[in-house]
């Protein structure tokens, strides 16, 4: 068996400077171009059985280009959501 784990694109709060942690921020247009890019060359160089995405917004964005690329469907799971970092979510790095 392989795993293969695949981060998100760029988000929003890439740009901004802030913390995400279970703050919901999109992809950017440079994020999505980094997805659909990095999902096009997994598709055509692995083969997938299932596809876990955690349940945030930025993850599901980029699964869903390799979703697309694998005619397979994402499974959501919550739990896979990265670490909740609480009231530091959306706050600046520099605080």
């Amino acid at each position: 068996m392989k795993l293969i784990l695949l981060r998100h694109g760029q988000s929003e709060a890439d740009i901004l400077k802030v913390c995400e942690g279970w703050a919901n921020y999109n992809l950017t247009e440079l994020g999505r171009k980094q997805a659909r890019t990095t999902c096009n060359y997994l598709a055509e160089n692995y083969i997938f059985d299932k596809i876990y995405v955690s349940t945030l917004n930025r993850a599901i964005q980029t699964a869903e280009y390799l979703a697309a690329n694998t005619h397979l469907s994402l499974n959501k799971i919550a739990e896979l959501k990265e670490f909740n970092n609480g009231l530091r979510a959306k706050l600046p790095y520099t605080i």
